[in-house]
């Protein structure tokens, strides 16, 4: 049901309410993080406000092709009975699984040495954790603080697809996290 169709079902005052709705195609299972892309529907919004807005997004506006193939894969995906349907749902329903069970959000427990360490650098412990992932696992993994987590929780993100690729990088996060996390016991 498109915002407009819902407000005016609502009547007033939602009804002539300004509503700004933004749509991301960097996550999910469309692009994982792999391709940034999205779009905005401005309703009812001040033409004074609107026409500076647009300016703004005109200064930005080059999307890259694979960007707008991925909005229109997103906002369109393939129907029931289209040749593409099958594959999109069993493609779709196997990356939402692994999602499910743990490869998209890891927590961990840092030890009080991690926390000291990361307070001495005037750092949360997931950032230093990020940090030391990268430069010296290979990794790269988005700290908890990047993405509004909980205070005084600490955890980190990693996004993996389903790839022949993916056991290696597991197997060597599994042995840099061994590794960084004794050095601090």
């Amino acid at each position: 049901m498109k915002n407009i169709q819902v407000m005016t079902e609502m009547g007033k005052p939602y009804s002539n309410m300004e509503l700004a709705s933004f749509m991301s195609c960097s996550k999910g299972h469309v692009s994982e993080c792999g391709s940034r892309a999205g779009f905005a529907e401005i309703l009812i919004m001040c033409p004074k406000v609107k026409t500076l807005l647009y300016k703004a997004i005109m200064a930005m506006s080059c999307p890259p092709i694979t960007g707008q193939a991925r909005i229109e894969a997103a906002v369109r995906p393939p129907k029931k009975g289209e040749p593409s349907y099958d594959l999109f749902i069993k493609e779709k329903e196997d990356i939402l699984n692994l999602m499910k069970v743990g490869l998209y959000l890891i927590h961990e427990v840092f030890p009080p040495k991690a926390l000291e360490a990361a307070k001495r650098q005037n750092q949360s412990p997931d950032k230093l954790y990020a940090d030391e992932t990268l430069e010296n696992g290979g990794i790269c993994v988005i700290p908890g603080e990047a993405t509004g987590q909980v205070s005084g929780t600490y955890h980190f993100r990693i996004a993996l697809l389903p790839t022949d690729e993916m056991r290696i990088v597991l197997d060597k996060l599994e042995a840099f996290h061994k590794e960084c996390m004794n050095g601090y016991r």
